[in-house]
């Protein structure tokens, strides 16, 4: 019995070992930096995104615009 509480007590400790490894790799500089570039990516890709929805926008004006004249022309 006293084997198995021996046993028991390292694998606690060996548990414990693996969960502080475990926490200071989530913690790490590089995680952190991976995490920046990623935000950064982001904010590029979102103001891109923001620059499209601008651009669809107005060649959709431009479209409907010409569709208005075209039909004025053709007497619709």
């Amino acid at each position: 019995m006293a084997e198995l509480r021996g046993l028991h007590q390292r694998l606690e400790a060996a548990l414990g070992r693996l969960d502080s490894a475990v926490e200071t790799r989530l913690n790490s500089a590089e995680l952190q930096e991976r995490v920046e570039a990623l935000a950064k990516q982001l904010d590029h890709a979102s103001a891109e995104n923001a620059k499209l929805h601008e651009t669809a926008d107005a060649v959709a004006h431009r479209l409907d615009t010409a569709i208005d004249r075209i039909r004025k022309l053709l007497g619709d």
